[in-house]
């Protein structure tokens, strides 16, 4: 009779492997949450607090078009998709400029983005050290804590991490 490989292991090299197979897991989701929590929070955030300190400055919508579509996504569920076409224009210290930026994240749709309709006049918020940088919006928007998601990946392979490593969970070194 053949046996297979994993069953000729010994069982502390077969724990062995399996602690590596988690540890790979457990990084991964580190690693994954990192990057959602800096490209999602953590670098909106940053701008918003640096752009506090930015100049308000009169500009004009020249684009400003919202256009829906629903596609059909994964098991045939709908998905609604909100495509922008959006550009400001001002002028600092005689200087034309331009710009699309309505809020720090570029990952989803302000509804509010909808108030700015082509041609309408009102005020961005330009970076005094480089006016090619302006926002039109420095508040605080709520879209800024969708990278809160990769905490919980930090929390969840933490958890998973300590449960993976507890002498009970290791056959053989149950105390």
């Amino acid at each position: 009779m053949v046996q297979s490989q994993d069953a000729a292991q010994p069982p502390r090299t077969q724990s062995r492997v399996v602690f590596l197979g988690l540890e790979f897991i457990r990084w991964l989701l580190i690693v994954t949450g990192f990057i959602v929590l800096a490209y999602w929070t953590a670098w909106p955030a940053a701008q918003w607090f640096t752009a506090q300190g930015w100049q308000e400055t009169p500009c004009r919508i020249v684009e400003s078009a919202f256009k829906s579509s629903v596609t059909m996504g994964y098991r045939g569920i709908a998905r609604k998709q909100v495509h922008t076409r959006f550009r400001y224009t001002y002028t600092v210290d005689g200087a034309p400029y331009g710009a699309k930026r309505f809020y720090f994240s570029s990952m989803f749709f302000a509804p509010e983005m909808r108030e700015y309709r082509e041609g309408k006049r009102t005020v961005c918020y330009v970076n005094p050290k480089d006016p090619t940088q302006a926002v039109l919006s420095r508040k605080f928007h709520r879209n800024y804590l969708h990278g809160l998601i990769g905490l919980l990946l930090f929390v969840f392979a933490h958890v998973a991490h300590k449960e993976a490593v507890s002498p009970e969970s290791i056959p053989g070194r149950a105390r």
